[in-house]
Formats: structure tokens, C-alpha cells, sequence
């Protein structure tokens, strides 16, 4: 006899799908039809093929109306016109798919909601996993885990920058000290080569580093005075952000930045009381 999953019961198994890729991003897929499972796929299933798209390659063009499709991440769009394979995006509006139920959002600013959008703008009904699965599902999909956080002593992480609020991140002290550190980037200009760097606490936290080139240049992160609300950075600029208050200090460095995201690189320092006071 076969079961009726519900749409709870069938965010699960995509999530076992996506259990099963060996390669990052993970990504697991389940169509299903009055919750009866059709098929199923996952990324690294067949070489080179999203999951998506394994999972609507094992059936016919006719078993696809009306279906379910579930997929832990935002279906992509196109990168650029020679890629090999047409978006899974563009995939599922062409076929009579009735609803698509996405765990989250694909965090590249090249993909970021525009997915999603695509659907809607098919009149596909389109809805998100429950919270619970959804933090599951971002704590799995990419290697670096949670792409909103970042933890000490030092990191690197790549970041999609949409939207006028832009990109929040956290930087934990570290995976054991939940002591944390919020900053955003924001309205990246991409013409002018630059983009802001704010920090979620108090107006003056920002503090541009003048002159330095690297992070091992920088013997006192308090040395630097001048203090803002806000930097706003170039390739290969250096700021610290020391709340008020607080007992650590993080640099970051923007490495990279592009039309839709940025790489940035991020050291912990430790303040003594001596130094914050001085």
C-alpha cells in the first residue's frame, strides 16, 4: 500500500535526500503527487546534474502536472548564456508543476530570491519549509555551515549582498564563547568599486584602518581612533569593529566584491581592560 506523506512528512525526506550528497552545496529534492512520492533526487546523484533536475529526469513530462515538488534550496536561475544545463528555475515552468515548497534561499547574490520570483511570476504556488527543518536545512546545505554566522579566531566567507539592508552577519567569538559581534554590508556601488560596512550596535564601532595592509600590521585594533557608524571599504581595506563595551574586537578585509556579493576575511582580538580604558 502506498503512503500519503504530508508536506511536513515530505520536507523530511528531501532532507534525507540532501543527506546523501557527498559535495557542498547539499541539496535533496522529493515530487510528489497528493503526497505520494514520485521520485526523488539529490545533488551528485548523477554527475553534473542538479538535483532538481535528477529528480523530474526519472519521469515522464505527463506524471509532472499537478505535482509537489520539494527541494532544500532555492532553485537556481541563469549565470550566464553558455552555461551547459537551462536553470531548474526555468525547468519547473515548463512543466504544469502546481506548487513548489523551497527549505531556503539560495544565499549567492546572482541567485538570491530571483528563484523564487521566477516561479511566482509562472503562477506556481510557491512556499517555504517549517522553521525548525528550515534551520536545519542552512545548517547543512553549505560547508561553512550557518552563511549568516562566522566564528573565531579568524574565517573567511563569501556573501550575497541584495537589497538596500543588505547582509547581516554574525561573528561568534568563538564555536565554545557565545559572545557575538553583528555587522551588515550594505549598497554595495559596484562601479565606484566600494561598498559599506555597518555594525549592528552602537554608532561609533566602526574604526577605519588607515594605511594597513594586512592584519598582521596591526599590532593594537585601538590604535585607530577615528571612530563612525560605518566604513565604507574598497578591495583590500582594513576596518575594526569594538562595540562599546566589549572585550573583543574583530578586523575584517574585504578581499573581493562583485556586482551581486563579496569575499571578506575576519580576525578576533582580544581588548584588555587596560587598552579599552586607555
Amino acid at each position: 500500500m502506498k503512503k500519503n506523506y504530508t508536506n511536513i512528512e515530505l520536507m523530511a525526506k528531501a532532507i534525507e535526500e540532501q543527506n546523501k550528497c557527498n559535495a557542498y552545496p547539499k541539496v535533496g529534492v522529493v515530487i510528489a503527487k497528493d503526497g505520494e512520492i514520485l521520485a526523488t533526487g539529490f545533488r551528485g546523484e548523477v554527475p553534473k546534474l542538479h538535483a532538481e533536475r535528477v529528480a523530474i529526469g526519472k519521469l515522464e513530462a505527463n506524471q509532472l502536472e499537478g505535482v509537489t515538488i520539494v527541494t532544500t534550496l532555492e532553485p537556481c536561475v541563469e549565470f550566464h548564456s553558455e552555461q551547459p544545463e537551462r536553470p531548474c528555475a526555468e525547468l519547473i515552468t515548463q512543466h504544469a508543476v502546481r506548487e513548489v515548497i523551497i527549505g531556503v534561499l539560495d544565499p549567492n547574490g546572482k541567485v538570491y530570491s530571483q528563484g523564487y520570483n521566477a516561479l511566482l511570476n509562472a503562477n506556481i504556488q510557491v512556499s517555504f519549509f517549517e522553521p525548525h527543518l528550515r534551520m536545519q536545512v542552512e545548517g547543512s546545505t553549505f560547508k561553512d555551515g550557518d552563511v549568516g554566522r562566522g566564528y573565531g579566531p579568524e574565517g573567511t566567507r563569501r556573501v550575497g549582498v541584495v537589497g538596500t539592508a543588505g547582509k547581516r552577519f554574525t561573528i561568534q567569538r568563538s564555536r565554545t564563547d557565545l559572545s557575538s559581534i553583528d555587522i551588515r554590508w550594505r549598497l554595495i556601488q559596484y562601479s565606484s568599486g566600494v561598498v559599506d560596512l555597518h555594525t549592528e550596535h552602537d554608532n561609533y564601532a566602526v574604526r577605519e584602518a588607515c594605511g594597513a595592509r594586512d592584519f598582521n600590521d596591526i599590532s593594537d585594533p585601538l590604535v585607530f581612533r577615528e571612530t563612525a557608524h560605518a566604513a565604507r571599504m574598497k578591495v583590500g581595506d582594513i576596518a575594526v569593529i569594538y562595540p562599546k563595551n566589549s572585550t573583543f574586537a574583530v578586523l575584517i578585509k574585504l578581499k573581493e566584491l562583485t556586482e551581486y556579493d563579496l569575499t571578506f576575511k575576519w580576525q578576533v582580538r582580544e581588548i584588555s581592560e587596560v587598552k579599552a580604558h586607555s
